[in-house]
């Protein structure tokens, strides 16, 4: 059998290199020794860039052929499209990451599983991604979790712990045992009747 891998799909565009790969890092550690793959490999280089990384290269598609619109292209299609699973973080998008939901069609298309992060109220609520996505939870730690249970794969210990999530000290959550109400529509569940 073949190691399974995943991509690990996500927005790029507007972020630094080091703010584009540091989750993607943290959860390649989670699911060792699965193979992840990250739309920024072998672009180390991107990392010396005054500003955001761009959605049109211009600024550094001189630096070699992977950044080169047709290169990112290529390989980011052949990487959706050859994957065992689509791992996909939205969290926190502040815009719309047209290379990501173009990452998240390929792989519908393919009949790939999607797992999606994504808090209620993003940016890329669209019934299109919606239906697309067979997954969709709040956390990268349930993401993997995810992960881990379609690959049927056991993962080694990571080498890191999960960043403390932010608290929002105007959201205080339920206490332990308490029963809470959660709006289907926004938790983005869906029950079908077969």
């Amino acid at each position: 059998m073949t190691q399974p891998t995943v991509y690990l799909a996500g927005p790029i565009t507007g972020l630094s290199y080091d703010n584009a790969q540091d989750w993607r890092t943290v959860v390649a550690d989670q699911l060792r020794p699965i193979r992840c793959l990250s739309p920024l490999r072998g672009k180390q280089y991107l990392r010396d860039l005054k500003g955001g990384i761009s959605g049109t290269g211009e600024e550094y598609a001189h630096l070699g052929p992977l950044s080169l619109p047709r290169g990112v292209m290529a390989r980011d299609r052949w990487d959706a499209t050859r994957c065992d699973v689509l791992f996909v973080n939205l969290r926190g998008a502040t815009r719309v990451s047209i290379g990501t939901v173009m990452e998240i069609a390929w792989a519908d298309l393919r009949r790939t599983p999607i797992v999606c992060c994504m808090e209620p109220g993003n940016v890329h609520e669209h019934m299109m991604v919606a239906e697309a996505v067979g997954y969709r939870v709040g956390s990268l730690s349930d993401a993997c979790d995810i992960v881990r249970s379609l690959l049927d794969v056991a993962t080694d210990p990571p080498a890191t712990e999960w960043p403390a999530e932010p608290v929002d000290p105007d959201k205080e959550g339920p206490k332990p045992g308490e029963m809470v109400e959660i709006d289907v529509a926004v938790a983005g569940i869906r029950s079908y009747g077969y």
